[in-house]
């Protein structure tokens, strides 16, 4: 948290943010519909091994949806999976089902 804060500051936005720490989808719960032009998810690998895709693409799929709903009209959902194990496209085709009447998908893979 302090980097974050430190960016913020260096970018002259500190007064701009609020920072939180908690679990991301209970904060989120809270938060007002609607309520933010962009939002950046980047969640812990839920994916660990091939056993638990199934598992996994129903974590982010609650974080997308319960983040989908934060976004206005127009707005940007950036989501990023670490998980290895599952396929690129069934995490892409999982996480545009969640808002198909209004999503607009921009998908780019960047190896490392």
């Amino acid at each position: 948290m302090a980097s974050v804060r430190k960016t913020a500051q260096a970018l002259n936005l500190e007064k701009k943010c609020e920072f939180l720490c908690g679990d991301a989808v209970e904060l989120m719960k809270k938060m007002t519909p609607k309520s933010f032009a962009a939002i950046a998810l980047d969640p812990p690998a839920f994916i660990t091994n091939k056993k638990n895709v199934v598992n996994g693409l129903k974590a982010y799929l609650q974080n997308n949806a319960v983040a989908a709903k934060l976004v206005m009209e127009g707005g940007i959902l950036s989501t990023s999976s670490c998980s290895h194990h599952c396929e690129e496209q069934r995490f892409e085709e999982a996480v545009q089902t969640l808002t198909p009447e209004t999503a607009r998908c921009a998908c780019q893979r960047h190896a490392t």
